[in-house]
């Protein structure tokens, strides 16, 4: 496996893990010293560690009922982050509002390790942040 098609499999299974509530399969993939910058606004802001990891999907377990992210696009950038682009469906939990739409994340890595995870809810201000250009 190339070191792209890697990044591009660790970007796919921390985004997987997510609805599953699976933490301890993405500490796995995760660097001890990884920042996650909560794009859903459930939480704390930013996570910090894999305490913080931990703490994120404590924290979408207690706001969402029912959630799921289905990929829309992979994009492998060449100081070797990953643009992704995922539509997300989410039931809150109290409420049962219903939010749909398409978020936009941008991973780095080190060590093959997600270091970083950033998200937004606007393409073009995710693009611009990644430096790339349509």
């Amino acid at each position: 496996m190339t070191p792209v098609e890697m990044r591009l499999d660790v970007a796919r299974a921390i985004i997987e893990s997510l609805p599953n509530g699976d933490p301890t399969r993405a500490e796995r993939m995760v660097h001890p010293d990884v920042e996650l910058h909560d794009a859903w606004a459930v939480g704390a802001g930013t996570y910090q560690g894999l305490s913080g990891l931990r703490q994120l999907y404590r924290d979408f377990a207690s706001a969402w009922e029912d959630f799921s992210l289905d990929f829309v696009e992979l994009e492998p950038i060449a100081d070797e982050r990953v643009f992704m682009t995922a539509r997300q469906r989410a039931r809150r939990r109290g409420n049962g509002r219903v939010s749909e739409r398409t978020i936009y994340f941008l991973l780095a890595f080190r060590d093959h390790k997600l270091v970083s995870l950033d998200g937004w809810h606007v393409c073009s201000v995710a693009r611009d942040v990644a430096g790339l250009t349509d």
